[in-house]
């Protein structure tokens, strides 16, 4: 199941009601925060989600443009030196994408463990 999935089952299933498996006022109360606070964060993961494919794809173009100037590199000064800003432009590209993509899969593994943890704790396991 992909995260986008995931976390669109995931919003069907939660409410903001009292659970069910909530001893006391006090846990039905941090219940609802947890709940709560599910929408917002998964928001966030398919933000960044959608960001990293942006940056994944922007990455490939600058990747092959590069490679293009490559070729050329040493007809002239001037063809280095493109080169030289294609491979500086690529390596920037992947540096945000690598970025994006730590910060993405650390969101979306803190989420499904508190997801997890809400589910044994609020949803009765």
């Amino acid at each position: 199941m992909t995260i986008k999935a995931g976390f669109a089952a995931l919003a069907a299933a939660l409410t903001l009601t009292v659970p069910a498996g909530a001893a006391t006022a006090q846990d039905a109360a941090q219940c609802n925060a947890m709940a709560r606070s599910f929408e917002v964060r998964q928001t966030e993961v398919l933000e960044l989600q959608a960001l990293q494919a942006e940056l994944a794809a922007e990455e490939d173009k600058l990747g092959e443009a590069w490679e293009l100037k490559e070729e050329v590199r040493n007809f002239s000064p001037g063809h280095a030196a493109e080169a030289d800003e294609a491979r500086d432009a690529y390596v920037t590209a992947r540096n945000a994408a690598i970025r994006t993509t730590r910060d993405l899969h650390s969101k979306a593994q803190m989420l499904n463990a508190d997801i997890t943890q809400f589910n044994a704790r609020c949803a009765g396991g």
